[in-house]
């Protein structure tokens, strides 16, 4: 797959597009669907059903040289690794018994090494365009800032079991952002490590349930003081919510 974009040679359950002007180089693509035996290892998530998912593989078609990282001319950093510039688009073909299914879906990133252990953090919303099909949604970064399928990893499609909504914000601490900051919400397992810009994007419920709880933890003050919400969300809303971690005393 090049600078025209494509569709990644994949499994029948999942079909992967990549959009033109995503890489500027030729890459070699794969998307794998998750076997129920991989999909039984990630184990339960609050809150959601898991539906299925796929090993996404990016690789350049010419290798990268290691970079010089103090110019000395010599190569002495890591090789980067591949990012798209423009998310792909991932299709997911539904059971019958899943495309009866109501309630809103998304895609995750596994994320399996972080200072805290492993995350499930959002990583898009999805459309139906029909009953059988669950495909990722065009992000607007405006509305809420997602990274989409951009990288190499895995992903998981989860169906809600309540109505959810979703927040989004910049995390500080006192008037400095604070990046690599986990961020949970209340009954709901998907997660989310904050950017280098402190910005979050995390999944919470929405009405009738109560007002949204989430918590931030960062690794050099410990777990903060929960912030509540005013009141609920709408299902399917986007909000705006920034906050503070505020340190907790040690108990």
């Amino acid at each position: 797959v090049g600078n025209e974009g494509g569709r990644i040679p994949g499994h029948d359950k999942i079909a992967v597009d990549i959009p033109a002007g995503a890489t500027p180089e030729a890459l070699r693509a794969t998307a794998v669907s998750l076997t129920q035996q991989d999909l039984d290892t990630v184990g339960t998530i609050q809150g959601f059903q898991v539906l299925g998912g796929f090993t996404l593989t990016l690789q350049r078609a010419t290798p990268a040289q290691p970079q010089d990282v103090d110019g000395d001319g010599a190569a002495d950093g890591d090789t980067p690794n591949v990012e798209l510039f423009k998310p792909a688009r991932a299709t997911f073909t539904l059971s019958p018994q899943q495309s009866a299914l109501g309630n809103p879906m998304i895609v995750v990133e596994l994320l399996d090494q972080t200072p805290y252990g492993k995350i499930v953090r959002l990583a898009n919303q999805i459309e139906r365009p029909i009953p059988a099909r669950a495909t990722t949604t065009t992000i607007d970064r405006s509305v809420l800032p997602l990274d989409g399928v951009t990288h190499e990893g895995r992903y998981l499609l989860l169906a809600a079991d309540a109505p959810i909504a979703f927040a989004t914000g910049i995390l500080r601490i006192g008037t400095t952002l604070l990046p690599g900051t986990r961020i949970t919400a209340n009954n709901l397992g998907v997660a989310e490590l904050t950017r280098v810009d402190g910005i979050y994007n995390i999944p919470v419920l929405a009405a009738p349930a109560a007002p949204f709880t989430l918590t931030p933890r960062h690794t050099s003050t410990g777990e903060g003081a929960p912030y509540t919400h005013g009141s609920a969300p709408a299902p399917r809303a986007v909000g705006r919510v920034d906050f503070a971690l505020v340190p907790q005393p040690p108990r």
